[in-house]
């Protein structure tokens, strides 16, 4: 046989068993990335699924992670024409590094921390009714964050009207009174609440909350952490009246074992240090384990001037929007402030505007006015008024307030006798057509409920729930203003804006909601909201309403109208006599707020509240948002800075031989 052709054979016979063992590797790969593909889908989805009620309950815009992940991982198939090892091994890189990428970022979404709240109290025999403050705390807790559940951990059972009103929203757990750990005595009630809920953080998780808190925002972006804890003023300690954590997590774990070392006889020189000086000398070692807050996300205002900031006779605009824009919850300091807090009752808490009297008051009481005006079209105000008609039975509705623009006499003989068709019906017969802006300015002043619900004359009322929905919403104190209709603004140049569509079934922010439905909270009005006189009669004036709110940190947050609200557009706003207003009003709008709202291009996401608080993508036609202040997390070694210690740590131990000796 010919050498080189024997040569040849040999060598082709070589090459052909190498390509089938390529082949084979190449589909192994495949189906190793295809399962590691489907088990991460699972994970994930599984991650967000509520076992105890069967709802699907996706977070932080997993929907999109997901489609993202699928889309590239498809686009990972290995060609089936690769020649050589070292291309194949170039292309198995690729695949691993592009699926750790998507692996990581898909564990950043996926909700570590249950969403179940949890406070411990009655460390120590109860002498005095449990208060009003207390009852909002838990109140707050679950209107805001619409926890799984909530777990209140006592050993004295409280008494009294508003604990039996707690007991209804809460799950009631006894425990026995922990006097010590390890033999170590403890022998301050504090003390023992200290231990009892860093016990519980490790054992459940969730979030932990004093029962002198208040919560502002929900927590919702935070559930993704191992554990997150806020700082204590000016990097003195991390405080542990507000704490969240996952169940069995390292740092919690590595804070319960410092008990062993528990050293204080009550208010002594450690009062403090496993409540806050010991989780800040551990999260310097284990920062990976903890996400640490700026002081203002838990625990603004500090002890030393909250009376001045919560509890003035006159709220405080910059405090408010402070808060507004940065907290979640407010701890109030109840060493310091009690004897307000005492103080505060259920007549009171509405008649006298404090400021904690407004952030508390919607969870004592938290009813609607509807309000409304009127002008001629009999028959399309005819079906708008009787579809409320309904909703006027439920306690949630506070009254129905109508003002009628001098509207024909036949008009004016329908409202007269639609006003007997329910108690809570009143309107106000103008004698002269005032106009959109001053008429609501009569109607946002003669309201009573706690929410002002400003609707047109051609919205029907699809389905009362409609109210339920925005009352929800509205508890967030981060949402200013919830509508069925809104716009984005590319820019201060007149006309450059675009509506959302009436069919858009997604809810989202928008940059301003149209005064055809505005639904906001009256105590605005504390903080100098009101309609601006020097737009006239029409057009512009509810853009300026969103934008007083924005200026204060609020955002505008527009629902869906299918299965709410019916609304035509086309009212007396579209006679010619104020059509030529808008460009003049849009222009003084301009000058009122070019240097306050600062609109940004290709701004995308959208911080959306409870009950349904994911990250929600706007429209892809609506590609615009003006500034937008994004909550923020830091890391302690980002986000706080060192400074040298106080005279009370100066009494523990050297930090480094103190943060070896809890290790």
């Amino acid at each position: 046989m010919n050498p080189t052709k024997d040569t040849y054979i040999r060598n082709k016979g070589y090459v052909h068993i190498h390509q089938k063992e390529e082949v084979t590797k190449r589909n192994s790969l495949q189906e190793e990335n295809t399962s590691r593909i489907n088990e991460l889908v699972t994970r994930v989805n599984d991650a967000f699924t509520n076992n105890e009620n069967g709802e699907n309950r996706k977070k932080d815009k997993i929907d999109t992670v997901l489609d993202r992940f699928k889309k590239q991982a498809t686009q990972l198939k290995i060609p089936p024409n690769h020649k050589t090892a070292n291309e194949m091994q170039q292309l198995v890189n690729q695949i691993q590094s592009e699926l750790a990428v998507l692996t990581e970022e898909i564990e950043k979404k996926i909700v570590k921390i249950p969403n179940i709240i949890f406070f411990v109290y009655g460390m120590k025999e109860q002498t005095e009714p449990f208060e009003l403050y207390k009852y909002i705390a838990i109140e707050s807790a679950n209107q805001v964050n619409h926890p799984d559940r909530i777990l209140f951990y006592y050993h004295y059972e409280p008494f009294g009207k508003w604990w039996q009103k707690a007991k209804e929203i809460i799950t009631p757990i006894q425990i026995p009174l922990p006097t010590e750990i390890n033999g170590i005595q403890l022998h301050h009630y504090a003390h023992m609440a200290d231990l009892v809920r860093v016990t519980k953080m490790v054992e459940h998780g969730g979030i932990y909350l004093d029962i002198d808190t208040i919560c502002v925002r929900p927590f919702t972006d935070l559930l993704c952490n191992d554990f997150v804890m806020g700082l204590q003023g000016d990097n003195y300690g991390l405080c542990n009246a507000t704490m969240l954590g996952k169940p069995n997590s390292h740092f919690a774990k590595k804070w319960l074992d410092t008990y062993q070392n528990f050293r204080s006889k009550g208010r002594d020189e450690y009062w403090d240090e496993h409540s806050v000086i010991i989780p800040y000398y551990l999260s310097k070692k284990y920062s990976e384990d903890v996400t640490i807050l700026e002081s203002n996300r838990f625990f603004y205002p500090l002890w030393n001037d909250i009376k001045e900031c919560l509890f003035s006779e006159e709220p405080n605009r910059e405090v408010y929007s402070n808060i507004v824009k940065n907290s979640y919850s407010i701890h109030l300091w109840e060493t310091f402030t009690y004897e307000e807090l005492k103080k505060v009752n259920e007549e009171n808490i509405h008649k006298e505007n404090k400021l904690y009297n407004i952030l508390a008051r919607k969870f004592v009481k938290n009813r609607i006015s509807i309000v409304m005006l009127t002008y001629n079209r009999l028959e399309k105000t005819r079906e708008c008024l009787e579809s409320y008609l309904p909703s006027l039975d439920d306690d949630l509705i506070e009254e129905f307030i109508i003002l009628d623009n001098a509207s024909e006499p036949e008009t004016v003989d329908f409202l007269q006798q639609f006003k007997k068709s329910h108690s809570k019906i009143r309107i106000i017969f103008s004698r002269e057509n005032l106009g959109v802006g001053p008429g609501r300015a009569v109607l946002f002043k003669e309201a009573k409920g706690d929410i002002i619900a400003s609707i047109d004359s051609d919205a029907t009322l699809v389905n009362k729930a409609f109210f339920e929905k925005i009352a929800n919403i509205l508890y967030n104190e981060e949402i200013g203003m919830v509508g069925i209709s809104g716009a984005f603004i590319y820019s201060w140049k007149f006309g450059t804006h675009q509506d959302t569509r009436n069919d858009d079934e997604q809810e989202y922010q928008v940059d301003v909601l149209a005064g055809c439905c505005q639904c906001f909270r009256r105590d605005m009005q504390h903080f100098g909201f009101q309609v601006d006189p020097k737009f006239g009669k029409f057009w512009c004036e509810d853009t300026d309403l969103c934008y007083q709110l924005a200026s204060m940190g609020k955002k505008m947050y527009r629902i869906k109208q299918k299965g709410y609200l019916l609304h035509e557009w086309g009212g007396s706003g579209n006679t010619e006599e104020f059509k030529g207003l808008f460009e003049k009003n849009w222009n003084y709008l301009k000058k009122k707020w070019l240097t306050v709202i600062e609109i940004q291009i290709d701004k995308q996401q959208y911080i959306q509240p409870q009950p349904c608080n994911d990250i929600v993508k706007r429209p892809r036609s609506l590609q615009k948002n003006y500034a937008i202040n994004h909550k923020k997390r830091f890391t302690l070694l980002e986000g706080m800075q060192q400074r040298k210690p106080t005279e009370k740590q100066k009494k523990i131990d050297n930090p480094i031989l103190f943060k070896n000796k809890f290790a």
